[in-house]
């Protein structure tokens, strides 16, 4: 449960089951977000699968959901999300990859992806993220 200045009261609850066989992650994860003074649920679902020698130990449930925990990976994605309890408003397919530099803080991350949303009548809507995180937590190798 939450109060924020802006937004008023809410409460937020997440979900996740991780099965691990060896460095192989298979894993499913479900959030959801109520707020009062709007009176909906923002719910996201995810199914992953990945290869993973890498991840972070830290408190944050987002990154777990996106999957940005994981340091030294690749694999795939699924995710479904909703504006409202009644109905899915995005779905994404993506691929993974995440691995280190020369130096062990500094990281690489590539992720083709494919993003149907309702508000664009479903059209298919393809994309890359790319970037560079900077670790300032713990690893712990899996």
């Amino acid at each position: 449960m939450y109060l924020e200045t802006k937004d008023g009261f809410g409460a937020a609850a997440g979900i996740t089951f991780d099965r691990w066989m060896n460095r192989y992650l298979l894993r499913s994860s479900s959030y959801a977000n109520w707020r009062h003074d709007t009176d909906d649920m923002r719910w996201t679902q995810t199914l992953m699968f990945a290869h993973a020698r890498e991840i972070l130990r830290f408190g944050r449930y987002g990154s777990i959901v996106r999957g940005t925990d994981l340091v030294r990976a690749v694999g795939i994605q699924a995710l479904a999300s909703g504006e409202s309890q009644d109905h899915v408003d995005t779905y994404e397919l993506s691929v993974f990859a995440k691995m280190p530099t020369s130096r062990n803080w500094l990281y690489w991350h590539v992720t083709p992806l494919v993003r149907w949303e309702r508000e664009y009548g479903w059209h298919t809507d393809p994309g890359i993220r790319a970037g560079v995180d900077i670790l300032f937590w713990d690893r712990s190798d899996r």
